[in-house]
């Protein structure tokens, strides 16, 4: 039975939505762990004026096409890793927060480093719980936290899907 994964109660719409949460369970594996799971992660702007840190589930990475993440970060995608429930610390500094109307038409605050103007997360705005949208380009572990999933793909730039296929070097030449 080697390595088939179960996904139970997934709901993608519901958990971004609602914050739904949803089990992964390796059968047939003696030694089984989680695919992804919970783990802590460190970022911190291009300037280091902001130092965080977070507790993510490591298969809730996101691609976003929206054409806000493409204004927002000035690139054709965002790729967005989520944080658990009030999952996010910081430990020097304080983002600057800029409140954008989405397209459900709910307020969405975007928090960035007032020096440099690096992004590092969205959220909800009023009380209660905030599950963060933090921007993968600032964490310390972003090599590993691979998406697995693309939303607002009807956004997409038409070319996103071949740069894989163009020439590319090491560094800039």
């Amino acid at each position: 039975m080697g390595g088939r994964i179960v996904e139970l109660a997934f709901d993608f719409a519901s958990y971004y939505l609602r914050d739904r949460i949803y089990s992964v369970v390796w059968l047939g594996v003696p030694d089984a762990r989680l695919v992804g799971g919970e783990m802590t992660v460190e970022g911190e702007c291009h300037c280091g004026a902001i130092q965080f840190e977070a507790q993510i589930d490591a298969e809730k990475i996101v691609v976003c096409h929206c054409t806000d993440c493409q204004v927002l970060s000035g690139t054709a995608f965002r790729t967005v890793v989520f944080t658990l429930p009030d999952g996010l610390t910081f430990s020097k500094g304080e983002p600057k927060v800029y409140v954008k109307t989405a397209q459900s038409g709910n307020p969405r605050a975007q928090g960035f480093c007032a020096e440099c103007g690096s992004a590092i997360y969205a959220t909800s705005v009023g009380d209660g719980p905030k599950v963060y949208g933090l921007r993968a380009g600032s964490l310390k572990q972003r090599e590993t936290l691979v998406p697995t999933r693309q939303v607002w793909r009807s956004s997409a730039l038409s070319w996103v899907d071949d740069v894989g296929a163009l020439p590319a070097v090491q560094g800039q030449s």
